[in-house]
């Protein structure tokens, strides 16, 4: 009985001698990862100058020593044996064992592999590109990581964990995205794109070349400036319509420029001028900022078709409208030529004149003043001096823009000085 209380207490304490495990922690390392087939770790370096490893005893034992190996060519090599628990030999890329022994029997055993991960190159490439959208992908490369179980030798490969951050330069729409396939809209303007990508807890970044993308999409934007002859005596009141782009009425004829705001991978600009809804040109060779010139009577509006003719991209708009008042010409019975500054000249005041001819007699049918502008005017002189006080008769003649838009008028005019 006492002999077998002694074997079966030798036997427990054998047990708990080779069931106790020791860790080996690394410094430097910045990351870490658990090997596949144990609990066995990983250590990932940026470097291995800054490398240590050091193996944690078991507790209880009292008189310990540390026997570390390295893995080579299938073999565990012996590398160094220590008393303290610190690896001191230069570390390399690989496995390390550290067997823990007290008084010369193994009490623990561990293993750890150590790596530095490289990503190799990075490319950026499209795997999306249409008239309406835009979606990134990266071609990384990676130096190969492969370790394998000590036991049995079952190989294995550790998968880089990636982390993307997208930037360009044209808006903050890819600003700090980090998927690896990121999607946007369609850039309009030439963009560069950076990506920058980094493994295992920032291991090895590496920046891609910058990809220069031009755009196929298009958008049609533009206004337009309205002028007409500059006469203050034209209908509407405003001699200038720059920089509107809507018109309740204006006078014929006017000439309008476009100011072109488009953008993206334009070859081809058509430009529409629709009048009362029906189209009435189209001139292809018009180019990026063309002028018209509009005279005849109706609602008008600019419509722009921009394309990308060798993707297929294609977007319009249109502005307006342009509406052109008929003819109209109205002329007053009396001036004040005082120089107040107010009624001081005889003219009309006209809509769409597109020929114009006034003529103004005396009382005794002498030509005091005659014009073929419609914005001229008669100052109330004769020659150089002043006209006298009295009815001074005109006559007036004015064709439109329109066929068969005719007027004549003719009455009398009454100058007082009121001097």
């Amino acid at each position: 009985m006492k002999t077998y209380i002694i074997s079966c207490i030798g036997f427990l304490a054998f047990f708990c001698h080779i069931t106790l495990q020791a860790q080996i922690v690394s410094t430097g390392h910045n990351s870490s990862v658990e090997a596949s087939y144990s609990v066995d770790s990983i250590y990932l370096y940026a470097d291995l100058q800054s490398a240590g490893l050091s193996a944690v005893p078991p507790s209880g034992a009292t008189n310990l020593s540390y026997s570390w190996k390295k893995f080579e060519s299938g073999n565990w090599v012996e590398s160094e044996t220590n008393t303290h628990a610190n690896y001191t030999g230069v570390l390399k890329e690989g496995a390390y064992r550290v067997s823990i022994l007290d008084d010369g029997t193994q009490v623990a055993q561990h293993t750890c592999w150590l790596f530095v991960p490289e990503i190799t190159s990075v490319e950026i490439d499209t795997l999306v590109n249409t008239c309406s959208s835009l979606q990134l992908t990266n071609l990384v490369n990676t130096k190969d990581i492969e370790y394998s179980d000590p036991k049995n030798g079952t190989a294995y490969t550790l998968e880089y964990q990636l982390e993307y951050e997208w930037t360009w330069n044209a808006s903050d729409e890819m600003e700090n995205n980090t998927e690896a396939q990121p999607e946007m809209s369609a850039p309009l303007d030439t963009v560069s794109f950076t990506l920058t990508v980094s493994a295992f807890n920032g291991i090895s970044p590496i920046a891609s070349e910058s990809l220069f993308f031009d755009p196929i999409a298009v958008k049609s934007d533009f206004t337009f400036n309205v002028t007409d002859r500059g006469n203050e005596n034209e209908f509407p009141t405003q001699n200038s319509y720059s920089e509107l782009t809507t018109f309740s009425e204006a006078s014929s004829e006017v000439d309008v420029s476009i100011n072109n705001n488009s953008l993206g991978g334009i070859t081809v600009y058509d430009w529409y001028l629709i009048k009362d809804d029906e189209l009435e040109s189209a001139d292809r060779d018009e180019g990026k900022n063309p002028n018209f010139s509009i005279t005849e009577l109706g609602s008008y509006q600019l419509s722009l078709v921009t394309q990308n003719t060798i993707r297929g991209c294609k977007d319009s708009i249109s502005v307006g409208p342009i509406t052109l008042k008929e003819m109209n010409v109205e002329a007053p019975n009396v001036f004040t030529p005082d120089g107040d500054g107010s009624n001081d000249v005889f003219r009309v005041a006209y809509t769409s004149v597109k020929d114009f001819k006034m003529v103004i007699f005396n009382s005794w049918g002498r030509k005091v003043f005659e014009t073929s502008d419609p914005g001229d005017s008669w100052d109330g002189k004769i020659g150089s001096q002043k006209a006298a006080e009295g009815v001074y008769f005109y006559f007036i003649e004015a064709r439109g823009y329109n066929e068969k838009e005719e007027v004549k008028l003719k009455g009398p005019l009454h100058l007082f000085r009121g001097e």
